[in-house]
């Protein structure tokens, strides 16, 4: 940058920063030469690009480094798959020191006699690596491959396939797509790196494990290197902040980015670092409110378990480090706006659906105060008993404390313990099964207070998960210095299916872990459940399919029945297949996501027409006169509108719970099943009252003494077959989503094998009872065949089909209303008058 007074310049740099400040003044700029006259400064700057590349390195290529400030040419590598070169004065020499460089790398790739190359072109490159000039030390690591294809520099590169080893086994892991990246094959033991996804830069990394069959690390690739552009942005802006105006813009931004973006690996490094940033060192009343809830919002909104995805791409060590940062980051908020705390003045922040709970409060000091407040208690089922030790900082002249109380829903699931190994050599994985559980007390200098060693423990009751496949339980707290688990100085006092208490000696963060034992089905369990699941749905989607045909083809005298009975099969159908083809289709979040739309909505359309059919049932009934105008419209609009209706909304309430990382299908850990459960249980409800009241119509008629005649005998046994058909439909519907719910909340192989049969017999039973067994559709299929030329006499011969009755009610109305829906309505009408007024 070079600044101009008159005819003086002065060079200033402000480091490639958006803005920096300086000072005019004449050590810089010199004497007046114009004293009292007004002067400016013209400031000359130019875009420029950011340099800073990654280290490239290609496999199997011959290195040459170029020194670009003396034209010298160094050659390296040799041939090998991997070199490290070092950079410092004494190999390159500094012609111009203070001076920025860089590195020309250029290979090329060649041939080896073990290699089978995938084309016979070869590629030069030149580009760019940004260099300090200082000893690199040589360090064994493992061998990376890096996928230039898709890079920003825009260079093409031969990938080679590597060579199976000698017994014909595979040496290599197959290409691959996850987290929007396509993985190239990579040989065993080679850690793959590519360009991040779209909208971000950096690196990704995924290590292709195995000994001679290769198989991609199940953690799945590492991310934490891959920053979107948006979030690298707010960094900046957080570095270059220097008043609450601004640091309160920028956490607005960030609370609104994180509510609607999709975080990766890197965002979470980078944003955990910028809201460290943006706290001030002090904070007045004015503003306090609002940087609480932001930073509280903004924590919230990253860990909560719609961002599970980004976290998984944080690996080990590193995952835990955010997690604790981000936690500290809301202890560092609360003690900057501590002082400003009285007992009339607690703060508490607490909204719904939120993952980050927050009360910060001055209290009188006695023997055992309960937190969270009463107000802050009503929504949460964990509370921290503090002892007047602890209260007190072990002085008894202070009679008010101020504490801390923070309650986490979900970045426990991102602290998870390392599996512990039992005293037989059995390594059992052990799982946090409650809140995390923050609790401190400030000193006068507001402060967190280091407490241990209570005589009365701190008494802390969680709300733990009830599963049959967690237990031994056990009450931890988190060492930030370790970052892990400790339950040193922390005993459990009791324990039942819903709860724990703590007694622990100190004041920390607290959590409940628990060991967990048969996470997975047996293999053999496996295999027959998807053995059974695609027999059985691909049996029930034929079935549909055939019912679809002959309901379309053939049943044109049933009205509004068949007119449902098509749209029933429909739903099912659609939703059988997506749930075939895509239920475990995991590997791609988006496609997840989608697969659990369709399914939620056609598998409640489903249910919605079935409540149709009940309601047509008992509509038929009831309906003494018969209507002219069609009721299908209202029909459609309510099987497909109500089951839109429920998915749009359970989509802008959550939209990231669609798809979990084993099914794809709806998030039950966080009851967003419910969007699903609700409307089918008030669906089965309803349809449970009209045929409720279907059967007391038909029973009644029986009861009354009338003895009617054959029409109407026929239309009584007609509507009692219907209502048998409805109630086995209502029952096997809820039947099999019962099983499909308690087998995801108990885990039990029993459930499993009844959810799989039942989900599979669900078209069987719509063929068998409504085409296979339908006398009526019989009638009509020979009619149909009858009137075709091309059908064979075996087809067209009625004369071997005995006299059915029929299920359908009598059509002896239709030449005056021209549709079936109107003969059935009207015929079930006049079986309603005649129980009435019997002639």
């Amino acid at each position: 940058m070079k600044f101009v007074v008159k005819s003086k310049f002065a060079k200033f740099s402000c480091d490639d920063k958006r803005r920096c400040l300086f000072v005019v003044e004449t050590n810089r700029f010199g004497l007046d030469s114009c004293p009292g006259e007004p002067k400016y400064l013209e400031i000359v700057y130019s875009c420029i690009e950011d340099e800073r590349a990654p280290l490239i390195l290609a496999t199997l290529s011959d290195y040459h480094t170029l020194q670009t400030a003396s034209s010298q040419q160094l050659k390296m590598c040799n041939g090998h798959t991997r070199c490290i070169i070092a950079v410092n004065n004494g190999q390159l020499g500094d012609p111009c020191p203070n001076t920025d460089k860089y590195l020309d790398v250029e290979f090329k790739c060649i041939e080896k006699s073990d290699i089978v190359k995938t084309t016979v072109s070869t590629t030069i490159v030149t580009t760019k690596v940004a260099a300090t000039l200082n000893s690199v030390a040589p360090t064994n690591r493992t061998p990376v491959i890096t996928d230039l294809m898709k890079s920003s520099i825009g260079t093409e590169i031969t990938m080679l396939k590597p060579s199976d080893n000698n017994d014909g086994k595979q040496s290599f892991c197959d290409m691959i797509s996850e987290r929007d990246i396509d993985w190239p094959q990579t040989e065993v033991g080679v850690i793959a790196r590519v360009p991040c996804p779209i909208g971000s830069t950096g690196y990704a990394e995924w290590k292709c494990g195995g000994e001679w069959n290769g198989f991609w690390e199940s953690d799945g690739p590492d991310l934490s290197h891959c920053v979107s552009t948006w979030s690298k942005g707010l960094l900046m802006d957080a570095e270059e902040a220097d008043s609450s105006l601004d640091q309160l813009e920028f956490l607005y931004e960030i609370q609104q980015r994180t509510r609607r973006e999709s975080l990766i690996g890197g965002d979470l490094i980078t944003l955990s670092r910028a809201l460290r940033l943006l706290i001030p060192t002090t904070i007045y009343d004015s503003d306090a409110d609002r940087f609480v809830e932001l930073i509280v919002e903004s924590v919230n909104n990253m860990a909560k378990a719609s961002q599970a995805l980004a976290w998984n791409d944080l690996k080990g060590v590193k995952r835990r480090m955010i997690a604790d940062q981000l936690m500290s980051t809301v202890d560092q908020v609360s003690m900057t706006i501590s002082g400003l705390i009285t007992p009339d003045t607690p703060r508490i922040i607490m909204k719904p659906n939120t993952d980050v709970e927050l009360e910060i409060s001055a209290v009188r000091v006695h023997d055992y105060i309960a937190f969270p407040s009463t107000s802050f208690y009503r929504t949460t089922d964990d509370t921290a008993n503090i002892p007047r030790e602890a209260l007190t900082l072990r002085n008894s002249a202070i009679n008010e404390a101020k504490i801390l109380y923070v309650a986490y829903s979900s970045i426990g699931k991102y602290l998870q313990p390392e599996p512990r190994q039992n005293a037989n050599g059995t390594v059992v994985a052990r799982q946090i099964v409650s809140k995390v559980v923050a609790v401190a007390v400030l000193n006068g200098d507001n402060k967190i207070e280091i407490i241990n060693h209570l005589q009365k423990p701190v008494i802390i009751t969680f709300a733990t998960e009830d599963r049959v496949n967690l237990s031994t339980p056990q009450c931890v707290w988190w060492n930030r210095t370790r970052l892990q688990w400790s339950s040193y100085g922390c005993v459990v006092s009791s324990h039942n299916t819903t709860h724990t208490v703590c007694h622990c000696n100190h004041l920390t963060y607290f959590a409940v872990l628990m060991d967990i034992y048969h996470q997975e089905l047996p293999i053999g369990h496996n295999l027959a459940l998807t053995l059974i699941t695609y027999t059985g749905c691909t049996i029930s989607i034929i079935c549909l399919a055939l019912s679809l045909l002959a309901f379309q083809c053939f049943g044109t005298s049933g009205g509004d029945r068949i007119f449902i009975h098509k749209h029933l099969c429909f739903s099912l159908l659609i939703a059988e297949a997506v749930f075939l083809g895509g239920i475990w289709q995991t590997q791609n979040s988006l496609c997840c996501s989608i697969v659990a739309g369709i399914l939620h909505y056609f598998f409640l359309a489903a249910f919605s027409w079935m409540l149709l059919e009940g309601f047509e049932l008992y509509y038929m009934l009831i309906e003494v006169f018969q209507s002219k105008d069609s009721k299908r419209s209202y029909i459609l609009l309510f099987g497909y509108g109500f089951p839109l209706s429920v998915v749009a909304a359970s989509m802008w309430f959550d939209r990231f719970s669609y798809g979990t990382e084993q099914y794809c299908w709806l998030r039950s850990d966080n009851y967003f099943i419910l969007t699903f459960v609700g409307p089918v249980a008030i669906i089965l409800l309803c349809n449970t009252v009209f045929l409720v009241m279907t059967l007391f119509i038909v029973c009644g008629h029986s009861s009354i003494g009338y003895t009617p005649c054959k029409q109407d005998r026929d239309a009584l046994k007609n509507v009692r077959n219907w209502l048998k058909g409805s109630i086995a439909l209502v029952t096997i519907l809820g039947l099999t989503w019962t099983f499909g719910l308690l087998w995801i909340n108990e885990q039990s192989i029993v459930m499993a094998y009844a959810f799989t049969v039942a989900n599979s017999l669900q078209g069987l039973f719509i063929f068998l009872f409504h085409v296979t067994f339908n006398d009526r559709l019989h009638k009509d299929y020979r009619k149909w065949a009858k009137r075709v030329s091309w059908a064979p006499d075996c087809m067209r011969d009625s004369s071997s089909h005995a006299s059915r009755t029929k299920p359908y009610l009598s059509t002896h109305n239709t030449s005056k209303s021209g549709q079936g829906v109107s003969s059935n309505s009207s015929t079930a009408s006049e079986l309603f008058v005649s129980r009435k007024f019997p002639t």
